[in-house]
């Protein structure tokens, strides 16, 4: 990981509270893999005083140009919903560990919500790169929150869920999950990242097939290195806690307390 300026080349709206922030990357510092994070500094006064986890939506090698989703939540994010091209932004990354590759034979499943979407496109294109042929379920409340410019990355094995039946699927991802054919649930292996609850179902749902489970994290971070402990989980080891920044943020779904 590094700490440097990074430049805001652009900031888009993609759905109704999200926008998707593309900044330039420090050819200095490792590109960042699907699932990993940076923590950003919201403004440059003392107030907000905490810097802000963001996962990577995307990643250009060639042009060192990194993109992460922000919804806009509270005053820090409002700051990056403004930024504009040119403006300067202090960036902490890569951080965390990343999305494992699926088992041979396996079809990878990817789930998403919210931000969550973000992580999961770019964890698609990565795997449709490598020949793996992904499929995906996204679901959002409504067709309003859903990101299209960034779905269209996902691929084409593309299934939409929202819960008042505005877009595709009326219900939520475990509909759209239910809709696979029985040949891609028979050997699966499954993706998250979103809310918790949401994360806690389709892990239930990953377990009752049989299909091994990752899920990505979200937690509030004072300080994203390890050293606060503000993140921790509870976790089945002896242990009992797990820092979400170092230890996550993807982690087997069967290690988790829900």
């Amino acid at each position: 990981m590094r700490l440097f300026i990074a430049t805001v080349l652009d900031n888009v709206r993609v759905a109704d509270g999200y926008n998707e922030l593309a900044i330039t990357w420090s050819r200095e510092t490792e590109p960042p893999l699907p699932g990993q994070f940076a923590t950003l500094r919201c403004g440059r006064s003392t107030a907000p005083l905490l810097r802000r986890p963001f996962a990577f939506s995307s990643f250009d090698t060639f042009s060192s140009i990194a993109k992460m989703i922000v919804q806009e939540r509270g005053p820090a994010t409002a700051i990056l919903a403004r930024a504009r091209p040119g403006d300067s932004v202090d960036v902490l990354g890569p951080l965390g560990n990343s999305f494992p590759s699926p088992a041979p034979g396996c079809t990878p499943v990817l789930v998403a919500g919210g931000v969550g979407i973000g992580p999961i496109v770019y964890f698609a294109g990565r795997l449709a790169r490598l020949g793996r042929s992904p499929v995906c379920v996204f679901g959002a409340r409504s067709a309003g929150l859903l990101p299209a410019s960034v779905l269209a990355r996902a691929g084409p094995s593309l299934v939409i869920c929202t819960e008042d039946g505005t877009e595709g699927i009326a219900g939520n991802v475990v509909a759209g999950l239910e809709s696979l054919d029985a040949d891609v649930l028979g050997r699966c292996e499954v993706y998250v990242c979103g809310p918790s609850a949401m994360m806690a179902v389709v892990a239930k749902f990953a377990e009752r097939r049989g299909a091994r489970c990752w899920v990505s994290m979200e937690q509030i971070m004072a300080c994203g290195v390890g050293a606060c402990m503000g993140c921790a989980i509870r976790v089945k080891s002896p242990e009992e806690y797990a820092r979400v920044c170092t230890e996550g943020p993807v982690f087997d779904a069967c290690t988790i307390v829900w």
